[in-house]
């Protein structure tokens, strides 16, 4: 870490060209979660992150308290 008196700021960002049809899991890496040091999120999908997003219509606020484990 460069800053160790300060929690790391986390960001997700999300590309695909046919988010309709990936079943591809989202989600966590596994190497930066253990036992002492779980996930917070759970793994989803494009698609359901995408219409989980557009179903709410957020205007502005963050999706991810809805995907907190």
């Amino acid at each position: 870490m460069a800053n160790k008196r300060d929690p790391p700021v986390l960001v997700a960002c999300l590309f695909s060209d046919t988010p309709r049809r990936s079943s591809r899991l989202y989600g966590p890496m596994k190497e930066l979660t253990s036992a002492d040091n779980p996930p917070i999120y759970k793994e989803t999908t494009l698609p359901n992150y995408t219409a989980h997003y557009i179903s709410k219509g957020l205007y502005g606020a963050s999706a991810l308290p809805d995907f907190k484990l």
